[in-house]
C-alpha cells in the first residue's frame, strides 16, 4: 500500500458528509458498469445509441474507462474509439471524438458504487425501462458499479454467419455433441417435435444439424425440425420456427462458438446431458463445430 501511495496520486472524495481516499485506479481502466438495477451499460454495435442491457456482460458491456486529469472519458470497446456523450437535453449516446461534453466527474458513493457528473452538471442515470440519460439529482439511479473484465475467451464478432453456417455437428467442452431426438407421430412420416439432449461421439444421423443464415443470425435444424427455446429455459425441436427462434453465433478467442436467443438466454450443455438455455456464458456456453457430408 505505501509503494501504490507513493506511485499513484490519491483524491479525497465526499459525498453526503462521508469522505474516502481514492487513487484514479480504483475506477479507471477495463470495467462494466453495473446500475441499481442490475443491468449493464451497453454501447451499441451498428449506432451511436447506449442503453442498459439484463444478463451476463459481454464485448458491448465492455469500457475503458479514461482519466483526464481528475475527470474521465467513458470509451466503448468500438474500433475506431466512441465515447459516451451527455447532451444538454438529457440524452446520452456515443460521439467518435472527445471534447467536454465527453468529460464525466466520477465521485463514490457510501455503498461503494459511483456516480458520473457530466460537463452540464447533469448525473448518469439509469432507467428501470434499460433507457440511460442525465438527470439534475443523484439518488440510487445514477449508482454504478465498476467491475473490471478481463479478455478470457472474448467474443471477437457476432457477424460471423458466414463461416459457420453448413452442415454442422456442434460438440460441448464436455465432449458431448448436441443431438436430436424426434417424437414421430402415428400414421406420420415426419415427427412435428421433439427433445434434444447431448451424447457421447462419434457423431452420426441425430447429431447432424444444417445451420442457415438469415442476416446476422442463423436456425439450427435436425431431422427436419428447427431448435427452439422457451422463455423459462426449455430447449426443444418443433416443426415451426418464429423470428425469436432464430440464434446469434458468436465467435470467441478460443476457437469455440456460443449460440444467443432472444432474452439473452445461452444455448447451454450440461454435463449430465441436458440442454437448456442460460443468462450467462461460461464453459458450458461454448462449442465446437464440426463439418459433416
Amino acid at each position: 500500500m505505501l509503494l501504490h501511495s507513493l506511485f499513484t496520486p490519491l483524491f479525497l472524495f465526499s459525498c453526503a458528509g462521508y469522505s474516502v481516499w481514492c487513487s484514479v485506479d480504483d475506477y479507471r481502466g477495463q470495467r462494466t458498469l453495473q446500475s441499481f438495477f442490475g443491468t449493464y451499460l451497453r454501447a451499441y454495435k451498428t449506432s451511436f445509441s447506449a442503453d442498459l442491457m439484463s444478463g451476463q456482460p459481454f464485448s458491448w458491456e465492455h469500457w475503458f474507462i479514461d482519466e483526464h486529469h481528475g475527470k474521465v472519458a467513458l470509451r466503448a470497446i468500438h474500433s475506431p474509439a466512441r465515447y459516451l456523450r451527455a447532451n444538454r437535453d438529457g440524452t446520452v449516446d456515443l460521439n467518435n471524438r472527445t471534447s467536454d461534453w465527453e468529460m464525466w466527474t466520477p465521485s463514490i458513493n457510501q455503498d461503494g458504487s459511483w456516480s458520473f457528473r457530466s460537463v452540464h452538471g447533469r448525473w448518469l442515470s439509469a432507467g428501470e425501462d434499460r433507457s440511460v440519460r442525465t438527470v439534475r439529482t443523484r439518488d440510487v439511479s445514477e449508482h454504478f458499479w465498476l467491475d473490471p473484465w478481463t479478455a478470457q475467451n472474448p467474443i471477437i464478432s457476432a457477424n460471423w454467419t458466414e463461416e459457420v453456417k453448413g452442415k454442422r455437428n456442434l460438440k460441448s467442452s464436455h465432449g458431448t455433441y448436441l443431438t436430436a431426438v424426434p417424437e414421430a407421430w402415428e400414421h406420420e412420416l415426419f415427427a412435428r417435435q421433439g427433445k434434444v439432449n447431448m451424447t457421447s461421439g462419434p457423431a452420426g444421423w441425430w447429431q447432424h444439424w444444417h445451420i442457415d443464415a438469415y442476416a446476422e443470425k442463423v436456425n439450427l435444424k435436425a431431422a427436419n425440425l428447427f431448435l427452439c427455446a422457451s422463455r423459462e429455459g426449455e430447449v426443444y425441436l418443433s416443426d415451426k420456427t418464429h423470428a425469436w427462434d432464430l440464434w446469434t453465433p458468436y465467435k470467441l478467442e478460443n476457437g469455440a462458438w456460443a449460440f444467443r436467443r432472444a432474452l439473452n438466454q445461452w444455448l447451454s450443455a450440461g454435463k449430465e446431458g441436458s440442454v437448456r438455455t442460460v443468462e450467462f456464458r461460461g464453459d458450458g456456453e461454448e462449442f465446437w463445430l464440426e463439418s459433416w457430408e
